[in-house]
């Protein structure tokens, strides 16, 4: 796990296909999709 390897707190991952869209922070307690505003470009 990236955390681990590099000693990071946290990390913010997206997939490609959604990469505009949603992005995932990553700490070693929890997952949390963070989406964006449809109102804004």
């Amino acid at each position: 796990m990236a955390l681990k390897k590099y000693k990071m707190h946290m990390d913010v991952t997206n997939e490609l296909l959604t990469c505009k869209e949603e992005v995932v922070v990553v700490t070693s307690n929890e997952k949390i999709s963070v989406h964006r505003y449809k109102t804004q470009p």
